[in-house]
């Protein structure tokens, strides 16, 4: 017999925990990427993502580890962005190499926080 989990709003505890660690990911993001790591407190954080550091805590051990993890999300970002560009037909390979590079600068452009943690903090 399989246990049954509490569901929310439709959502069973698992959603709701992915959901979690997804808001302050992205929170992480918008206080990193505009504060800096100095400016980004664990209150700060929390109030973006409007969670509380309970939830902080069951999905990071620290401020530094939230910030590894967005890096990760950038880093893998531009892993498939580049991926994607030089698995793009083009006349030489320099023309890959070429949108390659293009697709790694576009997403730290786009998204100038991406480009602030990812480069300086």
């Amino acid at each position: 017999m399989t246990p049954t989990t509490r569901r929310y709003a439709g959502m069973s505890a698992d959603d709701r925990a992915t959901e979690r660690r997804t808001r302050l990911l992205e929170a992480g993001l918008e206080v990193f990427g505009t504060a800096g790591a100095a400016g980004a407190t664990m209150t700060a954080i929390c109030a973006q993502a409007k969670l509380t550091e309970r939830y902080f805590y069951q999905n990071f051990s620290s401020r530094d580890d939230l910030l590894r993890h967005v890096v990760d999300a950038i880093a893998e970002e531009i892993r498939a962005a580049a991926l994607t560009a030089l698995h793009t037909p083009a006349d030489t390979v320099e023309g890959q190499v070429h949108n390659a590079i293009a697709a790694f600068v576009t997403v730290l452009t786009d998204d100038p926080r991406k480009g602030r943690v990812a480069m300086i903090e």
